[in-house]
């Protein structure tokens, strides 16, 4: 169970993102466009970690992920995972889909949410 101060992080995280404050990294997929911060992607992915890693930027950064498949609709789901621990959609497909990102489960462990 994540404890009080993990908790509160997370939701200061999430609520600098929604209010665009710190982010240094501006995700697009077609003509969505999402903010966020390099240091919880690159937190809660490998792909993340590998691209900024290999990116070596410093400042804003863009990334556009429309050439991977993945919908707006998705990304959404994975942020909203990565920021709050948790996903909340009734959308069966998202949960039938082929393309995967890999985010930390529980304790030590990956699995991966997947996307449409």
């Amino acid at each position: 169970m994540p404890s009080p101060h993990s908790e509160h992080v997370l939701d200061q995280l999430d609520a600098q993102r929604e209010w665009g404050f710190l982010c240094d990294v501006l995700v697009s997929i077609g003509d969505t466009q999402f903010r966020a911060h390099r240091a919880v992607l690159a937190a809660c992915s490998a792909f993340f970690r590998m691209l900024f890693i290999q990116s070596d930027c410093r400042g804003q950064q863009s990334v556009d992920l429309s050439h991977t498949g993945l919908s707006a609709h998705s990304f959404d789901r994975v942020l909203q995972y990565m920021y709050q621990g948790r996903v909340t959609t009734t959308d069966r497909y998202y949960y039938h889909s082929t393309t995967a990102i890999h985010v930390p489960g529980e304790g030590h462990y990956y699995r991966q949410v997947p996307l449409p």
